[in-house]
């Protein structure tokens, strides 16, 4: 079989292909970065450019065309310009470029040329969008959007509003000889921790096959279940899959998911993240944090999604969205007591019953001090009891007394073995041996290298600090939640691609970020176009045995 791919981004829709045997053969995407990405991913799938200056008649015959028209004016957090937006508005070009090809091909195989085993192609249409493209203009752009497809194969038709005025989270349309049926997938219960509801509409203009490839893959022929684990729950859990998840596994997970709305208002996700998405602001952006948990570092994502209330996932990221300037999605470490790097802070650390304990002996020497009659006692492991005349009658506060900061190990003996010896004792404490032409005097422990190495003294301070590898300061035996924005390798994994799948020459993270956001879930894309093979190799099966 052979797919051509509208508003291709990344090539998530070839992608899955590939993987089902099925050849993409053209791809039509105007971006330029995810145009660099899919040229050194699939080189030899054609690429054709701008949708609206394509003419369906002209492009190279495929059996299914798939695409993603922009969601923005349908999504519940754009502007609901709906099916009349600009970009949503680019939905009625698939349908014109399906109908330009089906018109061409029904003309070619009525000049007695080789007939398709599909029949006219293409035969089958996916389209994936965003949930808010049910309650879009109060519901009338997606009764459209289902009028436009089935007019595809009968022009006649007429599909009225459902009975209750509400768009369902599935359905199907059966008609003279072909089929329609749409379900919102989400991609957390299909193989990727993310929170990412989307709908999947699949039209069958040759069949009524469509419910059966997204409702009931497992009763057909070549079906294994072996192949449906990659989703929890894959092509039988219709309730799960388009529904919302149950129950709050904070306390189990040991971290948690949130996102904060315009008003800085927060929402608790629990154990999933909110779908990625393509805003650059502080305002529907996932995050995660992580909870100390003695038996493995958790991860939690902030969630920005809108809402009323702060919430976390447990192990699932948000919904990737293309835009992921200012606030973008915050990941949460926790790293215990194990030194990492936690700054920058801008106040010292309490101090705890543990202080210099555990191998981390502080640089401070204690001594107690009285005052009255001038003696003074130490060094001491443990500050004397402070009382209500610290600091009057004779100075009675404790004393402290810092070790040296640095030592400068003598030129003439660096680098000779320990029976050679040197000239002197070898180093001395914070002050530097006379500078020469011959001698290069070290001072211990001076870190300037790119990999942290940790260490109880911080390395010298010189001109060039703010240009060279700098000494990192961490407070030891405290427990804290370290941020980051999640990485372009953790987008490509949350959205089911290979990894690096982005990383192409001369790209940034910006870009990646974008892309990633704007691109589709690829487990979910690949339990549909499974659906789709294993229906025409059921009726291959059938026309043998005839």
């Amino acid at each position: 079989m052979r797919l051509g791919s509208l508003f291709d981004g990344i090539g998530g829709f070839p992608l899955s292909a590939v993987r089902n045997g099925i050849l993409p053969i053209w791809a039509s995407e105007i971006e330029p970065f995810p145009i660099q990405v899919t040229r050194q991913r699939f080189p030899e799938t054609l690429h054709v450019g701008d949708i609206t200056k394509l003419k369906g008649a002209e492009l190279p015959a495929v059996d299914i065309i798939t695409g993603g028209s922009p969601c923005q004016d349908l999504s519940i957090a754009g502007k609901r310009a709906g099916l009349s937006g600009e970009r949503s508005g680019l939905f009625m070009e698939q349908i014109r470029i399906v109908k330009e090809m089906r018109k061409t091909d029904a003309k070619r195989q009525r000049g007695n040329e080789t007939v398709n085993p599909c029949g006219i192609v293409p035969r089958f249409m996916v389209w994936e969008n965003v949930p808010g493209a049910f309650s879009s203009s109060n519901g009338e752009d997606f009764r459209a959007v289902l009028e436009e497809i089935c007019r595809i194969a009968d022009h006649t038709i007429s599909v009225p509003r459902p009975p209750a005025g509400r768009w369902k989270s599935a359905g199907a349309i059966l008609g003279s000889g072909f089929s329609v049926a749409w379900r919102v997938l989400d991609a957390q219960y299909w193989g990727v921790p993310q929170r990412r509801k989307r709908i999947f509409l699949v039209a069958d203009f040759g069949g009524t096959s469509a419910p059966e490839i997204l409702f009931k893959q497992e009763s057909l022929p070549g079906y294994s279940a072996e192949i449906s684990r990659t989703g929890q729950g894959a092509s039988g859990d219709t309730q799960k899959s388009t529904g919302d998840p149950g129950g709050d596994q904070i306390g189990q997970e040991g971290f948690m998911a949130f996102h904060i709305n315009q008003r800085e208002e927060t929402i608790n996700l629990g154990h999933v993240s909110g779908a990625l998405m393509a805003t650059r602001n502080m305002q529907m952006q996932t995050f995660i944090a992580g909870f100390p948990d003695q038996q493995k570092e958790p991860t939690l994502c902030l969630n920005d999604q809108g809402g009323q209330v702060m919430d976390c996932s447990v192990d699932v990221a948000g919904t990737l969205r293309a835009q992921m300037s200012g606030h973008p999605p915050l990941v949460f470490d926790n790293h215990g007591q194990d030194l990492r790097f936690t700054g920058p802070v801008e106040k010292a650390q309490a101090v705890t019953a543990s202080y210099g304990m555990g191998g981390n002996t502080q640089s401070l020497v204690l001594f107690e001090n009285h005052g009255i009659d001038g003696r003074y006692t130490g060094p001491l492991p443990v500050s004397p009891t402070l009382s209500a005349r610290s600091g009057t009658g004779g100075n009675n506060l404790p004393l402290i007394a810092e070790e040296p900061d640095s030592y400068c190990i003598a030129g003439n003996i660096i680098d000779r073995q320990s029976k050679n010896g040197g000239n002197g004792f070898g180093y001395q404490e914070d002050i530097s041996y006379t500078l020469n032409t011959t001698d290069r005097h070290a001072v211990y422990s001076r870190q300037r290298v790119d990999e942290f190495q940790e260490s109880k003294v911080a390395g010298t301070e010189s001109a060039r600090q703010y240009k060279d590898a700098t000494d990192l300061i961490c407070q030891p035996e405290v427990n804290r939640n370290l941020i980051r924005r999640l990485t372009p390798l953790e987008c490509e994994r949350l959205q089911g691609f290979p990894d690096g799948w982005t990383l192409i020459d001369g790209a940034s993270d910006s870009p990646r970020y974008k892309a990633l956001g704007n691109s589709v879930a690829i487990p979910c894309v690949t339990f549909v176009l499974r659906g789709i093979v294993l229906i025409m190799e059921k009726e291959f099966a059938e026309k043998q045995k005839n």
